[in-house]
């Protein structure tokens, strides 16, 4: 097994003289990383509890509220007509499932509306993070199982992510039944991988993300927009003593 690293965050009066082991690999100073606090802890300014992360370097939000004036998360179910599996059940489609069958034209109106009511000042310059984390965006990852946990109960499910594969294929040959197992998979990948539409037999290749992306860069031209996890990296970075690189395979997908 590889050393294991204890991390301490530095107080604000060290910030900047000492390198700290976990990013020491990186050849990263303290003052070169900037921390943010977004976790839902609005109530406890409420209460009269002092959080001060503020302290250690890190910034938040003024009173601790989630949506502020230095990071928005935008989180997929309440951004757009994101579409997902509900708890990836096939029989639990929400705005379609997949992105193939979602209406891209409704998605990207309702990010425009829901921009507008979250970031109302049209000059916001911090950071904005689109949270999309159902499915991800090649056919080729949807092999993976997902860790969550049941609301109702403290049981730990396993969920995995072939739901869109199944899924994928199953809609081609719905469409095309005279493809054969293999012909439909390879339609099934493209179709997934471009979330590409038929409109009047104009093939779009416009992907869902990109889409979602440039249109909100066009509301908030100067806010630091991002997708929360990309560029995807495979979990495995760092047990291999002090190798912390992606692995190759996970640095083609981020090419693609």
């Amino acid at each position: 097994m590889g050393e294991k690293l204890i991390c301490q965050m530095p107080s604000r009066n060290t910030l900047g003289k000492i390198t700290d082991p976990c990013i020491q690999f990186l050849g990263i100073q303290w003052t070169d990383v900037q921390v943010y606090w977004n976790a839902p802890t609005e109530i406890c300014s409420k209460m009269n509890i002092n959080l001060s992360v503020e302290e250690y370097g890190i910034e938040a939000n003024p009173k601790y509220t989630f949506y502020g004036v230095n990071i928005v998360i935008f989180y997929q179910f309440e951004f757009g007509f994101y579409p997902y599996f509900k708890d990836y059940n096939k029989s639990s489609p929400v705005n379609g499932g997949l992105p193939q069958d979602c209406s891209l034209a409704a998605h990207l109106q309702k990010v425009r509306k829901d921009i507008t009511n979250i970031i109302p000042e049209e000059n916001f310059t911090n950071h904005a993070i689109i949270d999309f984390e159902h499915w991800r965006p090649l056919f080729e990852e949807l092999y993976d199982k997902k860790k969550t946990y049941h609301f109702s109960s403290t049981k730990r499910f396993l969920l995995t992510l072939q739901v869109y594969q199944e899924a994928s294929i199953e809609r081609v040959k719905r469409i095309h039944p005279s493809l054969s197992d293999a012909e439909a998979r390879q339609l099934a990948v493209i179709q997934f991988d471009n979330a590409a539409k038929f409109y009047f037999h104009t093939f779009l290749l416009r992907t869902f993300l990109v889409e979602t992306i440039k249109t909100a860069r066009q509301m908030r031209p100067k806010a630091l927009w991002s997708f929360y996890g990309f560029p995807y990296c495979n979990y495995n970075a760092g047990r291999k003593g002090s190798d912390y690189n992606c692995s190759r395979k996970f640095e083609s997908y981020n090419d693609k």
